[in-house]
């Protein structure tokens, strides 16, 4: 199943201390050997789908946590309902690409302040690559620092940080950067990493396939509407619920790891 191939370990970048007596598990309340995982559901203010669907998800489904796209034209509806729902687990999806034909964002910063992320309409690069090739680590970081500011400006409290297409983490003063503002929020970030680790995160994209997910994702059927749609589907449904309590596994947020250990 597709669902599961978007499973990656994760490690919380010097915020947790591997070397401690008790486990991740028990310092988090649960059991010594317990199994973890963090559903989490990518990309909200991207679209007013995308945040309709994830809220339905985490209201309603298996979903625990989700991360928003500060820069999206849709953020302040999302901002909204985190200001209005304290307890939701939502975190920053540090945004620093512009990836889809028609539809378009740019930085939260002053592009003349940030000149090498953005291109010559004065959007976000549509590649990894050309945010490689153009930005500068001070910009990166500037950025990002802002992109939690302005969160915090319409009233949030990021559980967590992570990165749209792994820009942030593509190059090691870019990455630099991005633990640096994690650091200085005390807000946890999520690094990929390929160990055996006692806590699963599943990342996934939930959205309903309808006009205004289509029109976003136009020619671009990975990711798109239809495959947004089925990860809203399987990941709100009840077989999904059954798996989870058959199996004994605990489904926890990056809330509980910001408020018990980043911020203890």
């Amino acid at each position: 199943m597709k669902y599961l191939i978007a499973i990656l370990l994760v490690c919380f970048c010097a915020c947790i201390t591997w070397g401690q007596t008790k486990t991740i598990a028990e310092r988090l309340g649960y059991p010594k050997d317990a199994k973890l995982v963090i559903i989490h559901a990518d990309d909200l203010g991207v679209s007013h789908s995308e945040n309709a669907a994830s809220i339905a998800a985490m209201e309603k489904g298996c979903v625990s946590s989700a991360s928003i796209m500060v820069p999206c034209p849709w953020f302040p509806e999302i901002a909204a309902y985190a200001q209005a729902n304290p307890a939701a687990d939502l975190g920053l999806h540090i945004t620093l690409t512009s990836e889809w034909k028609y539809y378009k964002w740019g930085p939260v910063t002053a592009k003349e302040k940030v000149p090498g992320l953005v291109n010559k309409n004065g959007f976000f690069y549509s590649s990894v690559d050309s945010v490689l090739q153009n930005a500068n680590a001070a910009e990166v970081e500037q950025e990002i620092r802002n992109q939690v500011l302005r969160a915090k400006q319409f009233g949030m409290d990021p559980t967590h940080l992570d990165a749209h297409m792994g820009t942030a983490l593509s190059g090691l003063d870019f990455f630099r950067a991005y633990l640096k503002v994690g650091r200085e929020f005390k807000i946890p970030v999520f690094i990929p990493k390929l160990v055996e680790l006692p806590l699963k995160y599943l990342i996934i994209h939930t959205a309903y396939d309808d006009a205004e997910m289509r029109a976003v994702t136009i020619d671009h059927p990975d990711w798109g509407a239809a495959w947004r749609q089925e990860d809203f589907n399987f990941f709100s449904s009840a077989e999904c619920t059954k798996l989870l309590k058959d199996n004994n596994v605990y489904v926890i947020t990056w809330k509980e790891i910001r408020d018990k250990i980043v911020r203890k």
